[in-house]
């Protein structure tokens, strides 16, 4: 991997970056991404679960440190909900996109070679984005930044193991709709615009979608 050197101490960021070692190319990006941190002087931590990564980007949030993700979509949206409980603006929170889907990052018009994406984290580029709001009825955190669905694509991500979706990589999803297709059905949905009830429906799946793309 030819990167271009580290800035010269002194003028770099300290960049905590959680990873997430149960995603789809995690593993074969290790030593690059141990590397490339070492000689940056960032902080690489492997993290045992989605848990500890909410823990530790919470307590980083507000302190300077810029937080990077690496791994999937789950693993960012852990970390930017954390940085936004944390900080009191609009958080800059860095992608790695080690995942099967990388929907955000795809979404967001980012590399998906990690190269490429530990240069424009040198580089300090930026894209803005919006970030959903959604209410749920069993609390949690609010904000979701590529889409919130229900229904099949619900199921799917539950059903699916990560040992699938690292052997099969983006089709895992095409394999475990396949799997759901007999076990699925139709729910009533109402919908909402703007306060105003605007229909009902029977349907499969929900998706509210802030960004392109979905299971890759």
């Amino acid at each position: 991997m030819d990167l271009d050197p580290p800035p010269e101490e002194g003028t770099r960021p300290e960049h905590l970056i959680l990873a997430n070692p149960q995603s789809g190319s995690a593993q074969g990006s290790r030593d690059a991404l141990e590397a490339w941190a070492g000689e940056r002087g960032h902080t690489l931590v492997w993290t045992e679960s989605l848990e500890q990564a909410t823990t530790m980007a919470q307590a980083a949030a507000g302190t300077g440190q810029t937080l990077v993700a690496a791994g999937g979509d789950g693993t960012f949206q852990a970390v930017a909900r954390a940085a936004l409980r944390g900080s009191e603006g609009p958080p800059v929170v860095g992608v790695i996109p080690l995942g099967t889907g990388n929907d955000l990052a795809r979404s967001l018009g980012l590399t998906l070679e990690l190269e490429h994406a530990l240069g424009a984290i040198d580089a300090g580029h930026e894209r803005h984005m919006d970030v959903l709001e959604v209410q749920q009825p069993s609390g949690g955190s609010p904000w979701c930044f590529n889409l919130a669905s229900g229904g099949l694509s619900g199921e799917l991500a539950e059903a699916l193991e990560s040992e699938v979706k690292e052997r099969l990589g983006p089709l895992a999803y095409l394999w475990g709709g396949l799997l759901q297709r007999d076990t699925i059905s139709p729910f009533s949905v109402e919908l909402e615009v703007d306060g105003e009830r605007w229909r009902e429906e029977r349907l499969l799946n929900v998706i509210v979608a802030n960004g392109k793309f979905a299971a890759g």
